[in-house]
């Protein structure tokens, strides 16, 4: 065998003790078992690679997919730059090249000059974090404490399930268990399926309907709605002559105006216009 023959067996040789020792391999993530099925080394599978030719890069975000991540919060500052790579910066104009929301923070961040001042990435400093290791999960609630606030209208049901995450459940029909309080289209605060006057702003005392006089009985029914009842005999007026016009208020068509006995349908119980 010539030189030549004798140099290209043992380069061969070499390369195969190489690739037998690990060496070669470019990913970053577990060290795959060989070659076979995964393209870019990466230890994820061709199968389940999406990015075949790009090697994972391991960053907690998405390590699944095969794909590296330069921007995991999408907010165009690389995660290499990003001082809160998995918040999004708002971009307003102060301190963005921080990556982080908020002004105050983004400044702060960047006057300090280094060091680890926002140990969970949240973009609120540690110093003012009041839960340094948990982020912040900036969701309009609370969102300078720095803490992970899971149920914000804390009516037990959190967040990721609360159909109305600022509203609290008032327990009631018709789904006391959605996260949201009943529909109430009069705004009168009685929920719809417990409001007899569900269009008409009303009283608590009425079952939702109007109660001028707070008598517990609702105007539509109250011969005196602007007289309270006095528990005599649930008419809704006081007594039996609620205008003492000597015409008892079961017979009375005006039970809070005097008959005025002009000889004119004296008994109605009613004044008559001259």
């Amino acid at each position: 065998m010539n030189s030549v023959g004798s140099s290209l067996l043992r380069a061969v040789a070499l390369a195969a003790a190489l690739v037998a020792a690990g060496c070669g391999k470019t990913g970053k993530g577990p060290a795959a078992p060989g070659w076979t099925g995964d393209a870019d080394r990466d230890g994820v599978a061709d199968a389940s690679d999406q990015c075949r030719d790009q090697v994972e890069d391991f960053d907690g975000y998405k390590d699944a997919d095969g794909c590296p991540e330069p921007d995991n919060d999408g907010d165009g500052v690389p995660d290499t730059d990003d001082q809160c790579p998995m918040v999004k910066g708002d971009k307003d104009g102060t301190a963005d090249p921080s990556g982080c929301p908020g002004v105050a923070v983004a400044r702060k961040i960047t006057q300090a000059g280094g060091g680890d001042l926002d140990a969970d990435k949240d973009g609120v400093l540690d110093e003012d974090d009041k839960c340094p290791s948990e982020a912040e999960d900036v969701d309009g609630f609370r969102d300078d404490d720095g803490c992970l606030d899971a149920d914000n209208d804390n009516d037990g049901a959190l967040d990721a399930a609360d159909k109305c995450p600022m509203q609290a459940e008032d327990r009631k029909l018709p789904d006391p268990n959605d996260g949201c309080p009943a529909p109430d289209q009069d705004g009168d605060g009685i929920g719809d399926s417990e409001d007899e006057c569900k269009y008409v702003k009303g009283s608590v005392t009425a079952k939702g309907c109007p109660d001028k006089d707070g008598d517990k009985i609702k105007d539509s029914s109250d011969k005196c709605p602007n007289l309270r009842e006095d528990g005599f005999d649930g008419d809704g007026c006081p007594g039996t002559d609620a205008d003492n016009d000597k015409i008892k208020n079961a017979s009375d068509a005006c039970p809070e105006q005097p008959e005025d006995w002009d000889s004119t349908d004296d008994l109605d119980g009613c004044p008559e216009a001259d």
